[in-house]
């Protein structure tokens, strides 16, 4: 699948560059822009019988503006470009017609093109389709038989190892699993906690494609590196990475995950204009806007547990009517941290919404937050934070710290992560920390009226993860006079999950038709 971009300028610039075998250049002069994409969609149905020549579109990954355009001509991409990949020479005075024009609704950015060809190279290299993101968990580290300090396991948090490490960076783990290097830059990031005076770093071999032992290079990284995701180059020659962690010094070192995920090289987290959102504790919660078509409401998703890293419900938000909307996802611990955790990272979602809200001018009676399952707990504990105008979400979940205590009754090994997510969260897994997790939520919940929000809720029956969220939630609003609309469902928590789904959608459009007026 060719990577398509479409330069709009005075000259083309195909000829002086040097472009890989994945892109397709297109030049458009201003003004032709509507001749231009009639020819290039004709082109497109040629051969093509009726009912097959109907579905063709045009779509373009990348769109650059190397002159002056006007934003009115710009409007014919509308549905031909996602946001966040239309950017322009630095230099190009761009007129915007309106403040919810093309060039804000798609975010264009500018980019010296100085040094056109090391340019092209860097953007062609990040606007491939989809995302992809894993992880190598604590619990696939293999210590050093060399380190005779003390090791314990925090659930699936990190490996916890204490002593002394050395006056020299020694061995002190490897991962068991190694880094596939899927033909794409990659980022890593190490989830570590340092304490004392100990020090890390990151150790990657570079395996040769085709072997399983020859090393092509080994690069270190320093801590001071290891403050943001470190980017492995694309290299033809590299079919996987070897990890591992030396340290020196004394004290404690908390080791997490290893992520690993295609990397778009500072223009966007999984996704082009995606962005993470860290804490001290090296844990991330990630985050993408859509300004859509910068029209009320603002919807927001919260992922579903989720091992497989990334964003998700991208092509449900995007039918919600083209309203703007956000995608929250949590990588941390097995499937997600429930998006709760320190003060510092909570604190980023709220503001990474509030200035989604801003850049459209919104207020908070003009947002919806939304999820299911995990999801749904993200949409409830972010609410208390902004009193919305509306909280769509299924599979409730509220009080993790009684489905942690649960677990042995149950749902025997089963869904672990309530018990890591109490970890997180309290730092124990005893009857005071389930009270301490179980606080964390209800505290934030019931010091807010939320007398201007109303609430969809569809809950399982049966749930056997969190049976009495719904019920628990109808017992502490019910002094403060709020609409509510629940839905039960016979069967437990990952039962029926069609019907709720579709419960669901259709919340999301009835609010959206009856009380913002979109046609969907």
């Amino acid at each position: 699948m060719s990577n398509i971009v479409l330069q709009i300028g005075q000259t083309d610039w195909s000829p002086d560059l040097i472009l890989s075998e994945e892109t397709e250049w297109q030049f458009c002069q201003p003004g032709q822009l509507s001749d231009f994409l009639a020819d290039a969609l004709n082109k497109k149905k040629e051969g093509l019988d009726e009912e097959a020549a109907e579905k063709v579109f045009l779509s373009y990954q990348c769109v650059l503006l190397t002159t002056e355009v006007a934003e009115a001509e710009l409007e014919l991409l509308t549905d031909m470009v996602e946001a966040y990949t239309v950017f322009f020479e630095h230099n190009v005075n761009l007129i915007m017609d309106s403040p919810q024009g093309f060039l804000r609704r798609k975010v264009a950015r500018p980019i010296d093109f100085t040094d056109k060809q090391s340019q092209i190279d860097w953007l062609t290299s990040v606007i491939y389709p989809g995302q992809y993101g894993a992880k190598i968990r604590n619990i696939d580290m293999d210590i050093s038989p060399n380190f005779r300090g003390q090791v314990s396991y925090n659930g699936h948090i990190s490996l916890e190892l204490t002593g002394e490490f050395g006056e020299d960076f020694q061995p002190l783990m490897s991962y068991r699993y190694n880094v596939g290097a899927r033909g794409q830059s990659l980022e890593l990031w190490q989830e570590y906690i340092t304490e004392e005076t100990c020090e890390i770093q990151l150790v990657i071999s570079k395996l040769q494609r085709g072997t399983t032992h020859t090393i092509s290079e080994v690069v270190t990284v320093s801590q001071a590196e290891l403050t943001l995701p470190y980017i492995l180059e694309k290299e033809e020659q590299i079919g996987y990475y070897a990890v591992s962690v030396y340290a020196k010094g004394y004290g404690t070192i908390k080791l997490g995950a290893l992520h690993y995920r295609l990397s778009r090289k500072r223009l966007g987290q999984y996704l082009l204009g995606g962005e993470r959102l860290s804490d001290t504790r090296s844990q991330e919660i990630m985050a993408y806007f859509n300004p859509g078509d910068m029209k009320p409401p603002l919807n927001v998703y919260f992922s579903g547990y989720r091992p497989a890293e990334g964003y998700e419900g991208f092509f449900m938000m995007k039918r919600m009517a083209g309203a703007p909307f956000i995608l929250i996802s949590d990588p941390r611990i097995e499937g997600g941290g429930f998006y709760a955790g320190s003060e510092e990272l909570e604190g980023k979602v709220v503001d990474f919404i509030q200035r989604a809200l801003d850049y459209l001018g919104f207020s908070h009676k003009q947002l919806i937050l939304s999820g299911i399952s995990m999801g749904s707990f993200g949409a409830l504990y972010y609410a208390a934070d902004f009193e919305p105008h509306a909280v769509i979400v299924s599979k409730a979940f509220a009080s993790i710290g009684n489905s942690a205590k649960a677990i042995k009754l149950k749902r025997p090994d089963e869904f672990d992560t309530s018990i890591d997510v109490m970890l997180n969260i309290a730092g124990g897994i005893g009857d005071k920390e389930v009270e301490i997790t179980n606080r964390h939520f209800w505290d934030k919940f019931n010091a807010c009226s939320f007398k201007d929000t109303r609430f969809a809720i569809a809950y399982m029956k049966q749930d056997d993860f969190d049976n009495t969220a719904y019920a628990d939630i109808i017992a502490n609003t019910a002094d403060k006079n709020i609409y509510i609309y629940g839905k039960g469902y016979t069967g437990r928590h990952n039962d029926d999950s069609g019907s709720v789904n579709t419960w669901f959608k259709n919340q999301y459009h009835d609010i959206l038709r009856e009380e913002f007026g979109r046609k969907i």
